[in-house]
């Protein structure tokens, strides 16, 4: 009789991080928002073991009052020790503890399709955590409940989702751990960070702003649970003090803070800088959002409007929120990963550009505001320069493959896409201009990073070295059957399967029609489309098929050679079992991946690696 499937590891590890989380929270909440902690409602998961369940009673610690947090329990010894470490100083503050999965208070919350609306609508802030069924039992099972699901756009697990007042605020992207748990719902608890403006104070409220911020956003006419509140709650959250909102709705009054604030600035040669021009205050209407930019080192005070409607208002205001040509430095990289945009970034040799070319990157700059309408869906590129070799971009410059390029260097990275499109052309406003409109219209071909071509052939029964610059050729070769792995050196799962995919290339040594190939990840690019944030990872590309085929199950050699076996064009047998090959290096592989999740909280201090994490480095279990 086959085993129950026992929850994986880590997944047990998050139960345990969330529901500890949940205390915590509550425990904050007493502790210091005693007017709001009674709107404090949190949903978390439950991970449900048959072998542990006697465990859960002391691993589910919740808060009952004020703030009234809702916990299921987490079935796992990891569970238990985390939870009850933050119950005890929960306890201390007067948080009553409570266990079980069925309680008859409902503080337990388990939704389904059929509960979810009316249960955010409740009021107070919901902390949702969507899981898929055989990893973890939790509060909504997306694979049964797939219309909220769907509803909500979950397509991976676990999806966490924060509700505030029956209304979607936020996804959270960021580390399962305690800390970034509790401060993203008491963010929630505590405002979106968007001021009310109240009439006639627009103007002061303006001049107030202190000298951390670079940008102060005013929706105009807008709603105060719209998309702009959303995108300021997210905003808020990665840019730190470095960005504000707020509402104001009287359009006359925004047309007026225009002038002044132009008015009242200085750019960075010490003249005035010009008035408000009359497109900038023709903008000015409700439904629009106005972005007063303070001045930076390379760039003058200046106002930007937003008049795209709803759609693009979050990608606009993020991009806004990073500036232009600002320094990409370790304290704002988590910034730049949560935006989505496209960045354009100068490395430059020393610590700052010349005179010269910031001035010609400056003009860009400027006029790449300018163009902001005609780009606005896909094409906006944020400019940025940093010090080639800071312990925040030499591993980010190595990834876009300009470790040994000569310097200043520039090209666009797209995060989504993972792809780097270098700059050739001189260091001069119009052609870089050109460039950029060129990415705009998606006319330019992604860059493809690539170690040097193997001088020597593989002999039979090896692996075949693929790099960048072969792909095509090996894995397209006219009558081949390919299977290839792309993989990290630093992987520890990498290294683990290496012995079986050199074994699988021993025992079909004898089939003409198979390669076994393998390319590092780290250092060479596939195309666009097989590019992976997960190592190792598998694809087999059939002889004569255009697309290939990911690979997810096990990674023993009789497995590897039964799938190719079963999917070649051209038909073989073999018998891996005399060859004592059969069982190699055995590793079962669910599908899971270990995410190694960035996030602002974590960008400062690991700034030599955030960007390189988040543009592609994760590990595959």
């Amino acid at each position: 009789m086959a085993r129950p499937r026992q929850p994986h590891r880590r997944m047990q590890r998050l139960a345990a991080v969330v529901a500890a989380s949940a205390v915590a929270v509550g425990a904050l909440f007493w502790e210091t928002t005693p007017a709001t902690a009674a709107d404090a409602t949190v949903a978390i998961d439950v991970t449900a073991a048959a072998a542990v369940t006697s465990s859960a009673a002391a691993a589910s610690a919740a808060a009952a009052s004020p703030g009234d947090v809702r916990v299921d329990a987490v079935a796992t010894e990891a569970a238990a020790s985390s939870a009850a470490a933050a119950s005890s100083a929960a306890k201390s503050r007067g948080v009553t503890a409570s266990s079980g999965t069925e309680d008859d208070d409902g503080r337990v919350v388990q939704l389904t399709d059929s509960t979810f609306k009316e249960e955010i609508a409740k009021g107070g802030v919901v902390f949702v955590k969507f899981f898929v069924t055989g990893a973890t039992f939790a509060d909504v099972d997306a694979t049964v409940h797939t219309t909220t699901a769907s509803a909500y756009g979950v397509s991976a697990y676990p999806t966490y989702k924060l509700f505030r007042d029956g209304r979607l605020l936020s996804s959270y992207s960021g580390a399962p751990s305690v800390a970034a748990f509790t401060s993203f719902v008491n963010r929630a608890l505590g405002g979106d960070g968007v001021k009310l403006v109240p009439p006639g104070e627009l103007t002061d409220w303006l001049a107030l702003s202190s000298a951390e911020v670079e940008t102060s956003f005013v929706g105009v006419g807008l709603a105060p649970d719209g998309a702009f509140t959303k995108t300021a709650f997210d905003v808020s959250g990665v840019a730190g003090d470095r960005a504000r909102f707020g509402l104001s709705d009287d359009a006359d009054e925004a047309v007026a803070a225009v002038a002044a604030f132009l008015a009242d600035g200085l750019d960075p040669a010490g003249a005035n800088t010009t008035a408000a021009t009359a497109g900038v205050v023709a903008a000015v209407k409700p439904g629009v959002v106005v972005a007063y930019v303070a001045a930076s080192t390379y760039l003058p005070r200046r106002v930007r409007v937003y008049d795209g409607g709803v759609n693009g208002v979050s990608s606009w205001t993020k991009a806004a929120a990073l500036g232009a040509f600002r320094e990409l430095s370790a304290a704002h990289t988590g910034a730049y990963l949560h935006s989505g945009s496209p960045v354009a970034v100068l490395f430059v040799d020393g610590d700052a550009p010349d005179a010269s070319t910031a001035a010609t990157m400056s003009s860009v700059a400027l006029a790449a505001e300018a163009r902001d309408h005609d780009d606005r869906a896909t094409g906006r590129v944020v400019l940025a320069w940093g010090p080639a070799d800071s312990s925040t971009l030499k591993p980010f410059r190595a990834h876009l493959g300009l470790a040994n390029a000569p310097l200043p260097a520039l090209a666009i990275y797209a995060f989504a896409h993972d792809a780097t499109y270098v700059y050739r052309g001189a260091l001069e406003e119009a052609p870089i201009t050109a460039w950029l409109i060129e990415y705009a219209k998606g006319s330019l071909t992604a860059t493809i990073k690539s170690e040097d071509v193997p001088t020597e052939s593989p002999s039979p029964g090896e692996v075949v070295k693929v790099v960048g610059t072969t792909w095509e050729s090996v894995v397209h070769a006219p009558g081949q059957d390919v299977f290839i792995m792309q993989w990290a050196p630093w992987c520890k799962h990498s290294k683990a399967a290496w012995p079986a995919l050199k074994d699988t290339a021993a025992a079909l040594q004898g089939i003409r029609s198979v390669t076994i190939a393998a390319m590092d990840a780290t250092a060479n690019d596939a195309p666009v489309e097989y590019r992976t944030k997960n190592f190792p990872t598998f694809h087999f590309f059939r002889s004569g098929e255009a697309r290939g085929h990911e690979y997810k199950t096990r990674r023993a050699v009789a497995d590897f050679v039964d799938y190719i076996r079963e999917h070649a064009a051209t038909p073989f047998d073999v018998d891996i079992n005399s060859a004592g090959m059969a069982g190699g290096a055995a590793s079962a592989h669910t599908g899971d991946t270990q995410q190694a999740q960035q996030t602002a909280a974590t960008a400062a201090a690991a700034g030599a690696s955030t960007l390189a994490a988040g543009a592609g480095n994760k590990e595959e279990l």
